[in-house]
């Protein structure tokens, strides 16, 4: 089992990575975070108000206080929803 990531091995995985994002393991659930298209930082989370995960926007230094108080680890980007981010675009074009 590999060990929890630092803050700035986190940082520099979203910065410079596209084929991996980082898995923080809050307790109940596991947000992924990588950049967007636009560079953005994201992050896949549960929203409880919605009842659903969803892609959100996060601020750097929100990013590292999860990976400070949490488990961050590194997962490859094709096992993420980010993998599907572009894909989305095409679907149902077949709708006639």
């Amino acid at each position: 089992m590999s060990e929890s990531l630092t803050s700035e091995e986190a940082q520099a995985i979203v910065d410079r990575s596209a084929e991996f994002c980082v898995a923080v393991h809050t307790g109940n659930r596991v947000d992924l975070v990588a950049r967007n298209e636009y560079g953005q930082l994201t992050v896949d989370t549960y929203v409880d108000a919605v009842g659903e995960r969803r892609l959100l926007p996060i601020t750097e230094s929100r990013f590292a206080d999860l990976v400070v108080r949490y488990e961050a680890r590194r997962e490859p980007v094709e096992d993420s929803p980010f993998a599907a981010e572009e894909e989305d675009l095409t679907v149902g074009s077949d709708d006639a």
